[in-house]
């Protein structure tokens, strides 16, 4: 196997239709890896912005603009935006497929880590939450009840963690270690993670936008 140059291996690789990133991490073990939908363009989500609760949707065009530039390493890995207990792993890869935003986390080894992976494994409530900043705001749009929607056309996501009350019921797990969760094939979680994804409003706690 070749191997890759340390100036090579620091530069994230982009796909070619702009949809994606990838940054190598050193030792990085499959096992430990875990794919999950973070972020939804377009969709309307309660989300805090400094201490208010508000509708907040982010348009395909401003996650799109995002990818172009992040390096994934750079993005923090904290559980329930907390970090009480420092980062918990590292972002390596994210990509858009449709309007939907996957990202690819390697969990770092240690007590804390492996009862993450367990939970992830096991438990269809969790799902993850961002955290972001942006330049450009507008509280044009409204919802289906006429409440104000703040539109998001440029941000720079922050922080992207695991929590147990996702704002977004379809930022979820999809693979845990290359393989779909244990959960997915179990029917009374089944059950539950489709009553999660009804759900009109997430946990108020939930971070999203800051100025």
């Amino acid at each position: 196997m070749k191997a890759i140059r340390p100036e090579v291996a620091n530069v994230p690789f982009r796909d070619a239709d702009g949809n994606g990133v990838t940054a190598w991490i050193e030792g990085f073990d499959p096992a430990r890896s875990v794919d999950a939908w973070v972020l939804n363009a377009g969709r309307n989500i309660p989300t805090l912005r400094g201490e208010q609760e508000q509708l907040c949707r982010v348009e395909r065009e401003a996650v799109s603009s995002w990818i172009a530039r992040v390096d994934p390493r750079d993005v923090l890995a904290v559980c329930d935006h907390e970090g009480e207990e420092g980062e918990i792993g590292g972002w390596f890869g994210f990509r858009l497929i449709g309007d939907a935003l996957m990202g690819r986390l390697l969990v770092d080894r240690g007590e804390l880590g492996d009862m993450l992976l367990e939970v992830l494994d096991n438990d269809p409530s969790w799902g993850f939450s961002f955290s972001a900043r942006s330049s450009d705001f507008t509280s044009t749009a409204r919802d289906d009840h006429g409440s104000p929607v703040t539109v998001i056309t440029r941000l720079a996501i922050e922080e992207i963690g695991p929590t147990p009350s996702p704002a977004d019921p379809t930022a979820y797990v999809v693979r845990v270690a290359g393989r779909e969760p244990k959960w997915s094939g179990r029917a009374d979680s089944i059950e539950r993670i489709e009553r999660l994804r009804s759900r009109g409003v997430g946990w108020p706690g939930r971070r999203g936008f800051g100025r």
